[in-house]
């Protein structure tokens, strides 16, 4: 009763249509672990349909999780595909809890399913870059955003070192990455393994293949003439589904998860 009251008192009319349940302090911690691995479990189910997806042309896997998103016992949320979730919360959680489990005699197959579909979609992207572009040892790559989200700076277990990790095990050194927030904790977590870049600009000038992994919104505005100016050669990969798929697929080289032209 006196938590309660202590979150009236800070929350107000905010809890006015809020559940509260009450419960034992081993219950109340599951729950929270609970929503964060259920959360990425979602973003790993999006993306193993969306290597599904790229399997049978012309199936757009947005408009799949889309449809899957209208059932009222799911909702859309975090059922967007892409190069893989990041940041401090799901990875910590889904690891502590497989961790315990696991100490507790108990393997959990499904936790270890969503981190390895996670990291594999670092494998993926750089697959499909060398797909469109062919084998890019030599080539300058330019990396579109770097933090785990748009909106922070923050790089904890962001997907860009993922990929940045994938490219320089296949000899891939000529690597340049902008982030309108993020170049200076990228460097500090990525070192001297990539250039920064000052703008979007300068990340794409020469470069033979650009990876959009942070879905920033300067970077939705981008269009195919732009591409075409700033770049050596311009092959995109669409790590978030941001761009318009028919549009950029018509007027340039173009891949996106979980989409795959007609044959």
């Amino acid at each position: 009763a006196m938590l309660q009251e202590f979150y009236e008192y800070f929350y107000g009319d905010h809890l006015e249509n809020c559940p509260i349940l009450r419960m034992n302090l081993e219950s109340a911690e599951l729950v929270k672990y609970g929503n964060n691995c259920l959360l990425s479990t979602k973003i790993s189910y999006a993306n193993e349909f969306a290597n599904f997806a790229e399997l049978v042309p012309n199936v757009d896997i947005a408009q799949v999780m889309k449809g899957v998103g209208l059932d009222y016992r799911l909702n859309s949320r975090f059922l967007n595909a892409g190069v893989g979730f990041g940041g401090s919360c799901f990875h910590k959680d889904v690891n502590a809890i497989k961790a315990w489990s696991k100490s507790k005699g108990y393997t959990s197959r499904l936790l270890e399913a969503v981190l390895g579909i996670n990291d594999d979609q670092a494998i993926h992207i750089v697959d499909m870059a060398e797909q469109l572009a062919g084998k890019l040892t030599g080539k300058k790559v330019a990396l579109l955003g770097l933090a785990f989200k748009p909106g922070t700076d923050d790089m904890r277990e962001a997907a860009s070192i993922r990929v940045v990790n994938e490219l320089r095990k296949r000899g891939i050194t000529d690597i340049i990455g902008y982030d309108p927030k993020a170049n200076k904790t990228a460097e500090i977590e990525m070192g001297d393994e990539i250039k920064y870049a000052d703008s979007i600009e300068e990340a794409l000038k020469d470069s033979e293949c650009a990876i959009l992994i942070t879905e920033w919104n300067e970077f939705k505005k981008l269009t195919p003439d732009d591409f075409k100016k700033l770049m050596k050669t311009p092959n995109i990969v669409d790590g978030r589904r941001v761009f318009d798929y028919d549009v950029f697929n018509r007027l340039l080289p173009f891949r996106a998860i979980g989409r795959t032209d007609l044959e």
